[in-house]
Order: structure tokens, then sequence, then C-alpha cells
């Protein structure tokens, strides 16, 4: 029967568990939801607190079956007669059931009997907020429940997590999830994917290789104590209990036995039975711990006894991470050289401690010689541990060690394999797969491919093939790492490098096909591919594609930079950001993709410089801070390079503060110089733009000095032409004085009459005779002949006598025309959309105006905006104000405005009915000369 009693309650927004309840989870349960790839019942089970443990045991164990399965766990766990235990009582067997840990079978059952019979309601709860049909929080087993498609959506699983997270508390909830996952609920994913939104930090611990893969299991999950010697079969109660004597001595436990107890219980245990040759790794843990090293010299020494000897030893070191000491112990004796050789359990206890130790010493060479086949094929923790060095040996780029590794693990696979293993066994996957990366690394590109064509011809997980088929695209445009997929810092290696990665691209593709987890070197080769071709071509479309898969593979690869490594991490985000920022979708998007740059830039990531341009442009569509941001990041990663495509962009230098003083900083460096120039021009108007008037004056100065040093002195001219390149920084009459001290540097006395003639005019006709007769003399002092001065002399003089004879002409004042009833105002921007609702806009500022006409032009978002541009510029002369969209062609837009010529416009930063109506109105009072 279906519980329904909270079915139709909604999530309540924005209570998500918060940061102080996420850290207050012991470390043990954070464990797992960082690496949910090495989740498993006995890891959870571990991770329980005690009185979950024992309830869960006091439940289970009253089935007789599940009895008989503690029994024999126990029994197993502590090498007691399965008799003995049998015939305790249940109290008993669950007290010493808390002591061992379950192997995956029955740690599955305790965790059900964990939920079942203590927290029905939590289960049910959960079960009725996903509308799942249920028995008191038991899902029947429905075939139709798991069809395809069939599950919960991802955001009602989130949203029910929280709810019970609330309710029940963050722990106990945890725990549920954890358990849900690995009983394979339908909802799994969605589960995974809100634990692991809990951890900030979350990412899969187990060996990965460089490209992201993480190192699988020979058997079905590694344990932790597996490589610990008190948990061999071969160890019996007392062997444990003296190793934890030992241990709590040498950490000074309070009870604990005094050094030369130690002593005398080490030397009595190895003598109530000298045939039992493994008594002797408490000789060498002995005199690890507590004389300062190994010696060897043991009475009546044979091999085994050595060997069990020098396990305990490297045991001892390996609990003071003296790994140094194990490396000059292999150095000088042979047996433990020979421990390595799978012969016994002395193997199992101290060969994956060597190889550790050889491995940190940059010795992962020695490794392969060390671990014989036989060792391989007994005992699979020194397997992993192989796998796991050769795959850090190949992410290093120690491509020597790595092969060698890598051969001898093929050695071992080709026997098991021969022993029956199936060749798609993941592990053989795996090594025969790192062992093609070695020879790709190599150079030996043929054999490589041929080794991943035959991976191909088996039948193994789509993910693993998604994979290989990416390592086939990088071979065949001669990558040897997916590393190497970077675009060039210049042009002009563009286009092969684009050529080199388009001949992997059927591979690319089929590795994306089916979308499955390990699509990510697939999507990110296709997005620098495109990218790429899109930095050639800027007539190609747009980004969204390029996009796309860039934000699949940085989805994968951000959460596992110790995998792929933060280089690669770093430049996928750069990569995306770029092409984030070129689609400029919107305002939200924008900001993200200059967070995405910036973080990447800062972290050492090298910026394409001609991918610069279609940045800008995108973000000068968004908030002005982010372009600020990202400039600022880009001048602090490229420097000098970086600065001069910024300085011809406008809206960059505009934008940015940290440009323009750049662009003054180096002026200075370089003089003198026309090079000093054009830095102090392209700064002058980011200045002006940012309201630094100020620092506009200093480089105006600095750029008259210059001209006058006939440096750029026909563009500071043109410059001060144009009163919107330095007003307000200076005054009209300011520039005019400049341009004509230039005009006399350059001994062109005839300029400067024709510059500053008419302003004497001007000046006796405002009844400014002072200013008239100064700027009279200044003309003769250059030099200019009287006959060239005679009329300008003479009224001049008849003024001055007019104003000397008391009789003042003033001229009557200029009054200003008042705009016409009806203001017209022309709206440019926005496409189809907008379009559409033209109309409605119309009406709305129809009634709240009703004398204010508009027109509209929809230039949308095509590259081709000159005939826009052609039609905007008919229109202004019949129009008294101009609203332009800040959302449109950046460049459309400035020239708009330059074409303005003194008619008030305003911008519209929104696309809504509302926000243009706002903006029109706004404009039109503008018009009136209201604001």
């Amino acid at each position: 029967m279906s519980r329904s009693r909270r079915s139709n309650r909604g999530p309540l927004v924005g209570d998500s568990p918060s940061p102080g309840e996420i850290h207050a989870l012991p470390a043990t349960l954070a464990a797992l939801i960082a690496a949910p790839k090495r989740l498993s019942a006995r890891r959870l089970w571990r991770a329980l607190e005690e009185g979950e443990k024992s309830s869960a045991l006091k439940e289970h164990i009253l089935e007789r079956e599940a009895r008989d399965a503690l029994v024999q766990s126990v029994a197993e766990a502590r090498n007691f007669r399965t008799k003995t235990v049998r015939g305790w009582n249940d109290n008993k067997i669950v007290e010493w059931a808390l002591r061992v840990t379950p192997d995956n079978p029955l740690a599955r059952e305790l965790l059900k009997t964990l939920h079942i019979a203590r927290r029905r309601e939590m289960l049910a709860q959960f079960l009725d907020r996903l509308g799942i049909p249920n028995d008191d929080g038991i899902r029947p087993t429905d075939p139709e429940d798991e069809r395809p498609g069939s599950g919960p959506a991802e955001a009602d699983v989130h949203a029910a997590a929280d709810d019970l997270a609330r309710e029940h508390g963050l722990r106990r909830v945890v725990v549920y999830f954890l358990t849900a996952a690995i009983l394979e609920e339908p909802y799994t994913a969605h589960l995974i994917a809100w634990l692991t939104a809990l951890s900030p930090d979350a990412a899969p611990p187990d060996v990965a290789s460089s490209d992201g893969e993480p190192t699988p299991a020979l058997d079905d999950e590694v344990e932790e104590d597996e490589g610990d010697p008190a948990r061999h079969r071969s160890f019996t109660t007392l062997d444990r209990l003296l190793i934890e004597a030992m241990v709590d001595a040498r950490q000074d436990v309070v009870g604990s036995l005094e050094e030369d107890e130690v002593d005398d219980a080490v030397d009595e245990f190895v003598n109530l039975n000298r045939s039992r040759q493994h008594s002797y790794f408490h000789v060498g843990l002995r005199d690890v711990l507590f004389k300062g090293g190994a010696s060897a010299e043991l009475p009546a020494p044979s091999e085994e006894r050595i060997r069990w000897y020098w396990a305990g030893s490297i045991m001892g070191w390996v609990r003071s991470e003296s790994w140094a000491d194990i490396v000059a112990a292999y150095e000088a004796h042979a047996s433990v050289r020979s421990l390595g050789n799978g012969a016994d359990f002395a193997t199992r206890a101290a060969a994956p401690h060597v190889v550790h130790a050889l491995a940190r010493e940059r010795r992962g060479g020695e490794v392969a010689g060390f671990v014989q086949v036989r060792a391989l094929l007994r005992f699979p923790q020194l397997f992993r541990t192989m796998l796991e060095v050769g795959t850090n040996s190949l992410r290093r780029g120690e491509e020597s060690d790595a092969r060698a590794i890598f051969d001898r693990l093929m050695e071992a696979v080709r026997a098991l394999e021969d022993e029956g293993q199936p060749p798609a066994y993941r592990p053989f996957l795996t090594v025969r797969r790192r062992r093609a990366h070695c020879l790709q690394r190599a150079l030996e590109h043929d054999r490589a491919r041929r080794e991943l064509e035959e991976l191909l011809d088996l039948e193994f997980d789509p993910n693993h093939r998604a994979m290989v088929h990416a390592d086939l695209g990088l071979l065949a445009g001669r990558f040897n790492r997916l590393e190497d997929v970077s675009l060039p810092a210049s042009r002009d290696g563009l286009q092969d490098f684009a050529d080199r990665l388009s001949e992997g691209i059927e591979h690319f593709e089929r590795s994306v096909e089916g979308g499955h987890d390990y699509t990510a070197h697939g999507h990110f080769c296709l997005g620098v591919l495109g990218m790429a071709r899109r930095a050639l071509d800027r007539h190609r479309g747009g980004f969204g594609e390029v996009e796309n898969h860039l934000l699949r593979a940085w989805s994968r690869f951000g959460g596992r930079a110790r995998s792929y490594g933060q280089d690669l991490v770093d430049r996928t985000a750069l990569y995306l950001g770029i092409a984030r920022a070129a689609r400029a979708h919107s305002a939200g998007d924008l900001s993200h993709a200059a967070g995405l740059m910036v973080n990447a830039l800062d972290a050492g990531a090298a910026f394409p410089p001609y991918l610069i341009d279609a940045v800008v442009d995108g973000l000068d569509l968004g908030a002005p801070e982010d372009l600020a941001r990202f400039a600022g990041a880009l001048l602090r990663a490229s420097g000098s390079e970086a600065l001069d495509v910024l300085a011809r962009s406008a809206t960059a230098v505009n934008q940015c503060r940290e440009v323009t003083d750049a662009l003054r900083a180096r002026a200075k460096e370089r003089g003198a110089t026309a090079a000093a120039a054009v830095d102090l021009r392209a700064c002058l108007n980011g200045y002006l733009e940012t309201g630094c008037y100020d620092d506009a004056e200093d480089v105006l100065d600095r750029l008259e000095t210059l001209a006058v040093r006939e440096i750029g002195i026909a563009e500071f001219e043109a410059l001060l032409s144009d009163d919107a390149s330095y007003q307000p920084a200076w005054e009209p009459m300011d520039a005019k004085v400049a341009r004509a001290r230039c005009l006399e540097s350059r001994g062109d006395i005839a300029g400067v009459f024709g510059l500053l003639g008419p302003l004497v005019h001007q000046y006796v006709t405002e009844n400014d005779v002072h200013s008239a007769a100064g700027l009279l003399g200044y003309l003769r002092s250059i030099g200019l002949p009287d006959d060239h001065l005679t009329d300008l002399t003479s009224r001049v003089d008849a003024r001055r006598s007019a104003l000397v004879g008391g009789s003042r002409a003033d001229s009557p004042s200029q009054l200003r025309q008042a705009p016409p009833s009806k203001v017209r105002v022309l709206f440019v921007g926005g496409d189809e959309r907008q379009k559409k609702s033209s109309g409605a806009v119309k009406d709305a500022v129809a009634s709240r105006s009703t004398n204010v006409q508009v027109t509209f032009i929809h230039p949308g978002w095509s590259g081709n905006w000159s005939p826009w541009l052609e039609k905007t510029r008919a229109e202004l002369e019949r129009h008294d104000a101009v609203v332009l969209m800040r959302f449109m062609r950046t460049q459309l837009g400035r020239q708009i405005r330059k074409r303005c010529d003194g008619k008030p416009w305003r911008f519209c930063w929104g696309a809504g009915r509302r926000t243009m109506t706002d903006a029109i109105l706004e404009a039109a009072g503008a018009a009136r000369g209201l604001d």
C-alpha cells in the first residue's frame, strides 16, 4: 500500500544544507561523498557510528541465516573456529562482529537492515515525496519502475533530499543516500549529484591517468587494510595483539608496554615455535620501532625467516614514513629485492611498500624488475599498486619508466587471460591503453594505433571505448597526449594545428556518441577544433556548438584536476570562457565567462591573442566591470603583447583603467618616440570615458609636448580637431591654442592665421577687446605681415574706441528655440522579438505621453551591419533623439553615436517592453531639455 501523507509537500527554497552542517560531517563520510567511485558497502559500514552498527547487527542476527553469516564473518576475520563462534550467545557475536569489517554482500544486508528496521519513516517520506510507490518505505520490485527514463527528475530528487536533510539531519540522510547508491536505486545518479554538491572538493581520490580515467581494481573493491599484515590469514589473534602492543608502546600510549617488555614478548613469541617463519615479522618490526633500524642478524637464519624479518622492518619504516630507509635496504640486501617474487605472503606484506618507496625516489623503472609476474598473479593489490605507479610515471613524463612497468603488467595480463580471465576485463583494458600511451609518447604511433584498434575489437565498457576513440583521434593528428591539444600562440600556426586536429574528427565524433561519462576527451578536442576554425574564418557560425563541447569537457575535468593535471583544467576553463564570451548570449553568461577567463589567466593559462577581439566584442555587451576584470587579468598574464592588442580595442581601453594606466606607463618608458605618442592617444579616450579628467589632462599635455617636437604632430592635430576627443579635459579654446602651437612649430604661419584669425573677430563681436587685442599681438609676434592684419587691427581699434567713448553696443542674447510639440525618437536595436513588441511599446509610450513619436530599426545580430548604419543615418535628420539598445553590435552602436551630431541619445539596457518604453520617454525628455 502506497503512502502519500507527504506527497504534496513542496521544497523550501534556499534551505539546502548549510556549510556548517556539511563541515560537521565525519571525515569518513565526507571522503565517500568526495569520491563516489570508491563507494562500497564495506566502506560505508566502516563510516557508521558504533550505535548504528550495533543496532543493525542486533536486528540482523535475529534471523537464522543472517546469524550464520555473522558467525562465519567473525570466525574468518579472527581466525577462530566456526564451531566456537557458533556456540556464543547473540550478544557476544554482535560484540565481536563490531570489531570486524564484513564482506560486501554481508555489509549490504546489514545496511538494508539498519534502514528497514530503524528508519522506515524516513525512507517512506523520501519515496512519497518523489511519488514512488512503496510499502512503508519498502519499494516493491516492479519491472515497470526500471524502464529507462521512468525515474524521477533530478530537480525533484534534489528538492526531496533538501526536505529530508532539514527534518532528519544531514548525517542520517547522507548514510541513507549512500546506501541507496550501493543498492543501485533508479535515482542513484541524482543522489550522487546531490551528495557531491555538498563537497566543494569532490573529486575521486583513486589513481587516475593523465587523461582522467580512474584506475580500476582487479577485484570488486580496493580495501584499505589489504596491505596490513595483521589482516593476513596466516596471522592469528596473538600476532595482531603483539603488533598492536608494539605500536602502542612506540606511541607511548598510557598503560602500554615498556621497551624491555616488548623485547621479552617478541622473543618469547618467536621461541614458542621456531618453525613458524612469519613470527620473524615481529622481530623486524620491533628492531625498526625500538632499536633504530634493521640488522637481519637472526639466529639460524633461513631465507623464509629473513624475508619475513624484512617485511616487518619495512612495515616499521612505513609507519614512520621513512621511505629512504626502505630504498636503502632494497639497495643493500638481496633478500629485500627478492620480496617482489611472490614466493609467499611476505611479498603481499612488503612488496607494495617497496614499490611506493622506489616511486617516491623517481626510480619507477626499477619497479618492473623488482615485481615478478608470479607476484602480480597472486596478489591483486600489488597489481593495482604497479598500475598506480606506472600511471603516475606516465603523468610526470617518465615514459621509459612507465613503459617498463606496463610491459611487466602486460605479461601478467596475458598470463591471467591464459587462465581464463576475459580480455575485456576492465583492468586489462586499462593496462593495454596505458601501454599504448607509452608507445604514443615514444613516437611509435603505428604500434600505438594498432594496439588501440585491437581494443576496439573487444566488447567492453562504452566509457573506455569513448576514450580509445579519442586516443585514436589524437594519434591521427600526431598529438602525443590530450594535454598537447592547445591553440597555438600565433595565428601563423593555426591552420596547421586545425588541419592536424581535423584528421581525427571521425574518432572524436564517435567518442562523444551516447553521452557517456568519458566522452569529455572527445568533446574537448571537438571544442578546440571548432574554436580554431572560427578564429581562421570569422564569418563562420557562432560559438554555441564550441561552447557546448567545452562545457561538457570542463564539467568532467573541473573536479578532477589531480587526474587531468591543473594545466589542462585551466586551459579548458579559459577556452570555455572565450567561447561563452564570443557567443554573448546574456549578461549572466558574460559575467560567468569573464570569471572563467580571469581565474584561468591568473592560474597561468595562455590566451591566444588572435581571439582577444572576439572576447572584447562579446564582453562589451555585458557589464563594464566584467570587461575590465578580463582585460586586467590578460595584462597581468600576457604583458606587452596583450597590451598591443587591447590598445587597438577602443572598448577595452575605455572600460579598463588597468589598460589605460599600462599604456601611459609604457609611453613614459618609450620616451620621445612615435610609439609613445601612439600609446598616449590610445589611452586618452579611456580616461575621458571613465571620467578620469586629471589623467586625461596629463596625457594631452604630454601629447602636446611631443607634437611641439614634431612627434605625432599630424595625429595630434587630428585629435584636437574633434571636440569629443578631448573634452571635457580641455576646453575648445585650449585645443585651438594647442593646434596653433603645433602649426607654429612646423612654420605654418598661414595655418595659424587661418585657425585663430576668425577668433579675433569673435572676441570683438563679444566685446572682449582685451582678448582680441592679445590674440592680435600674438599673431604679430609669430611674423605675420602687417597687410594680413590690417582688417583685424582696424576692428580691434574701432571697438576699443567705442568702448572708451562709453557707447556699448552689446548684441542681443540668442534665445534657445523651443522644440516642436511632437518629439521624434529613433529606436535602434533588437531583433525579431523586439520587432513583435514594437506595437505594444508604441501604445505604452502613447499612454504616457501623447506627443512622442517613435520609429523602430531592428538590425538584429547580423555581422553585416553597414546597411543598417546607412538606414539609421538617413533617419537621424528627421528625429530629435536616439535610443540605442545596449545589446547590439558594438561597432554599429559606436558609429551611430558618432553620427548623432549633438542629438540627445540614451542607452536601453534591457529587451522588455517596460525597459524600452522608459528609455524612449527619457530620450524624449532630453530632447525637450527636461533633464
